[in-house]
């Protein structure tokens, strides 16, 4: 996890106006979805000020979502199979 936001902080402002992210917004979204707080947060260090609330509320939204996912019992029973 700090190896992923390590390099999500080094990278992400970069590949994200290589990849064309038209606001602070959509940038945030997507650093907080990969990389969480800390690629939002390096995102809103270089300036981008809506980057770090938007990267809060999708790091919030997919943990979100994954603990709902891995609470079916299928789709558990499914992950346990496969580490086991």
């Amino acid at each position: 996890m700090l190896l992923q936001a390590a390099l999500a902080a080094a990278f992400a402002p970069a590949l994200l106006k290589w990849l064309g992210a038209a606001s602070s917004t959509q940038a945030g979204v997507a650093a907080g979805a990969v990389a969480g707080t800390v690629g939002a947060a390096a995102l809103a260090a270089g300036g981008d000020e809506g980057a770090l609330p938007a990267g809060a509320l999708a790091y919030a939204l997919v943990g979100t979502l994954s603990s709902v996912v891995v609470g079916c019992e299928p789709i558990r029973a499914a992950l346990q199979a496969l580490v086991a």
